[in-house]
């Protein structure tokens, strides 16, 4: 399965955090067999946190494919 790592923050936008989170949770990804091919970063700004969230979903495939 292939995954999308989506992060939220003003501070990881804008560089003033490292993103050690995705890095830690695409090794635990990929330990179970995932293959992230994304990471996203975000500002908090709810809009764009639902566009992020709107393209990766339907960049899966969207609701047809969804059990």
């Amino acid at each position: 399965m292939i995954v999308e790592i989506l992060a939220t923050g003003n501070e990881v936008v804008d560089g003033d955090v490292v993103n050690s989170n995705a890095s830690w949770l695409a090794a635990r990804m990929k330990e179970r067999g995932f293959e992230t091919r994304f990471h996203t970063a975000v500002p908090d700004e709810e809009e764009l946190i639902s566009e992020a969230l709107r393209r990766a979903f339907f960049s899966a495939g969207g609701e047809k494919d969804r059990p």
